[in-house]
Parts: structure tokens; C-alpha cells; sequence
């Protein structure tokens, strides 16, 4: 026999992590499977828990967190005003869009001749200031200019044409745009 450091060693059996399962097929695979992935299951459980505890809680709408809380929001009301107006033309009619800061309660339309004139009365609540009559150009054959002013949260929108007779039209609200469709004269 061999003495010293060339002595030949007996070979390093490995010494298991973990003891394993020594009968069963599946009871084997199943401690592979936990040997290998505990680490990373143990990380992605706790950044779950982080998240959800770090996680901001939201109020529903129109409530609060509690139900001491008053709700701040209650009391506001958005008054109606246009934001911003557009004429197009798309396949021979014409369609002046007006945009509203909030959904109208109700719109009522009628026309007047000579000049033409298509005039619409949208309901709103009575908040905010009265702003007198304002013109803006058309910038359409058609449609000559627009003018609009609100009273007591009611806005009244003029839509003067340049013909003698307004043509066919049908006023539609889509939310809060309200669109006059224009047939083309024939």
C-alpha cells in the first residue's frame, strides 16, 4: 500500500443538499424540483407581499378611503363652455363639431333665413360666467362664421351660412360633442 501524498484517495461521495426520498419515483423528482427552484420561489413570494403591501389604495369614485372621510369633490360643477370647434367636409356634407367641457343636459335647435342661420340653445348648469357674444371665422364656403355666448350656464351657438337659406341639416349629441351635418346645396 501506498503511504503519503501519491496514495491513491477513495472516491468523495456527494453528500445531498437535502435528504432524499429513497422509494418512490416521483418523490425523487419532486425534491430535485424543490432543491433546485425553494430560492427563487422564496424571492418571488416576498416581492409579492412587498408589492402589495407598498401598493397605494385608491377611493372609489365618489367615495372616500373611509366612510368618516367627506367626499371633496361633491360640490364641484363643471360649467359649459365650448373648448374648441372644427368644420369638415367628408362626401358633400359639410359638419360643424363643437367640443364641450362636460356632457350638455340638452340641446334645442331651430333656423332663421336671411341670412341663414342655424342656432343652437345648449343646457347646462347655471354655474360659472356669463361671457358675452363672440364671433370666429368659418373657414368654410360654406359656413360664414359662428358665434357664441352663455348665459345663466346656457351656451347659444350661431351658425351663420352664407347662403339665403340654411340647407338641410340634423343636429346630433355624442357626449360632449354636438355635430350639425350639412347637406351640400343642389
Amino acid at each position: 500500500m501506498l503511504a503519503g501524498r501519491n496514495a491513491p484517495r477513495p472516491a468523495a461521495r456527494p453528500t445531498p443538499r437535502f435528504a432524499r426520498a429513497r422509494g418512490f419515483g416521483y418523490l425523487r423528482w419532486l425534491m430535485g424540483v424543490t432543491e433546485r427552484h425553494w430560492l427563487t420561489a422564496v424571492v418571488v413570494a416576498g416581492c409579492m407581499l412587498l408589492a402589495a403591501a407598498c401598493a397605494p389604495r385608491r377611493a372609489p369614485l365618489g367615495g372616500s378611503l373611509g366612510r368618516d372621510q367627506p367626499n371633496l369633490l361633491a360640490g364641484i360643477v363643471v360649467p359649459l363652455a365650448v373648448q374648441s370647434y372644427d368644420v369638415n367636409t367628408a362626401d358633400g356634407e359639410r359638419g360643424v363639431f363643437f367640443k364641450f367641457s362636460r356632457v350638455p343636459d340638452g340641446v334645442t335647435e331651430h333656423h332663421t333665413s336671411d341670412p341663414a342661420r342655424i342656432i343652437l340653445d345648449v343646457a347646462g348648469p347655471a354655474t360659472g360666467d356669463d361671457i358675452p357674444p363672440q364671433w370666429f371665422p368659418g373657414t368654410d364656403t360654406m359656413v360664414s362664421q359662428i358665434q357664441m355666448s352663455r348665459t345663466r350656464g346656457q351656451v347659444h351657438i350661431v351658425v351663420e351660412l352664407s347662403a339665403a337659406d340654411p340647407p338641410k341639416y340634423s343636429v346630433h349629441q355624442m357626449a360632449d360633442w354636438i355635430v350639425v351635418r350639412l347637406e351640400a346645396p343642389k
